[in-house]
């Protein structure tokens, strides 16, 4: 009996190691680029001929990324670079009884660093991210009353908050990822991606 009850407790234990090991989050670096959709909404105005002009502009376009980082297990460090695209849009104005048509675009590019935190649920990583966002955005207008035709240029660059939450799908030294990002740019700037991760 003794003997059993010893077993019993050396197979729990070796278990529970088991369980805890395959709970581990992975340790090391890994590389990645990913695809997907940035979205930018962005508010401005310019004088066109004496009328101001409102910009409330709201598109999105393929983005892409390629980061970097470093797992210390539950927690790491992540750097990006991203290229949000370059959402356009048409849009009609009437002011003062004058009919304005204006083509917009926009554009935007930025690195990242962010502190990781993962949570391993067995060859799932479920992780959220916070961190600062360098970026350069720029927002071009060309506006026309059917008759003059003005080009106006906006823009802004700096440092901002920047935030994640997404899953990975490991696969041995591969892995999938799926996530969602938010940075304070203009009035907002998100990306929702699909990536491919190397793990070393």
């Amino acid at each position: 009996m003794e003997l059993n009850f010893k077993n019993g407790i050396a197979a729990a234990f070796a278990a529970g190691l088991s369980f805890a090991s395959m709970q581990a989050a992975a340790e090391g670096f890994y590389i990645g680029a990913g695809v997907g959709e940035a979205s930018l909404q962005a508010k401005d105005s310019f004088d066109f001929d004496g009328d101001e002009i409102g910009i409330d502009f709201d598109e999105s376009d393929t983005g892409y990324k390629i980061f970097g980082g470093y797992s210390f297990g539950f927690f790491g460090v992540e750097v990006a670079y991203l290229d949000l695209g370059a959402p356009d849009d048409n849009e009609t104005f009437v002011i003062g009884g004058t009919t304005y048509t204006a083509g917009i675009e926009a554009e935007a590019t930025a690195f990242t660093l962010e502190g990781v935190g993962t949570l391993p649920l067995g060859p799932v990583d479920l992780f959220a991210k916070v961190g600062v966002i360098s970026y350069d955005a720029d927002l071009d207008v060309g506006a026309t009353d059917g008759e003059v035709t003005e080009f106006f240029s906006g823009g802004d660059e700096g440092e901002e908050l920047a935030y994640g939450v997404g899953a990975t799908l490991n696969l041995g030294q591969f892995g999938i990822r799926a996530e969602y990002q938010l940075f304070d740019i203009a009035d907002d700037v998100e990306l929702i991606s699909l990536s491919a991760v190397l793990n070393f």
